[in-house]
């Protein structure tokens, strides 16, 4: 009887570390934004297009359409929603620039 209850125990302590391993490590995973994981993206074209970098990325857009300032403020709300790379920064800031042409 003392030996079922050992073994209980340890059985216990690896699914609650199994548990709690899938939790943590899980997180990370939901803190990429899945939407912009695979979008169709074309370069952008004209001689209004601007190149600007802040934090770290590369953000184009056209000037006749927005403003620096607007720009980045879609910069920092991408930011926020965790994106982790260039592509990911491109597709989150297209659909904050267009969203009824992608939703």
């Amino acid at each position: 009887m003392y030996q079922n209850g050992i073994k209980m125990l340890i059985l216990t302590v690896f699914a609650l570390l199994f548990v709690v391993g899938g939790l943590f490590f899980g997180l990370d995973g939901q803190t990429k934004h899945p939407d912009y994981s695979a979008c169709e993206l074309g370069d952008l074209v004209g001689d209004d297009v601007e190149r600007i970098q802040y934090d770290g990325y590369n953000l184009d857009y056209h000037t006749k359409d927005f403003t620096n300032e607007k720009v980045i403020n879609f910069a920092r709300r991408c930011i926020n929603e965790k994106v982790s790379n260039q592509y990911e920064m491109d597709c989150c800031l297209t659909y904050k620039m267009y969203p009824k042409s992608y939703r």
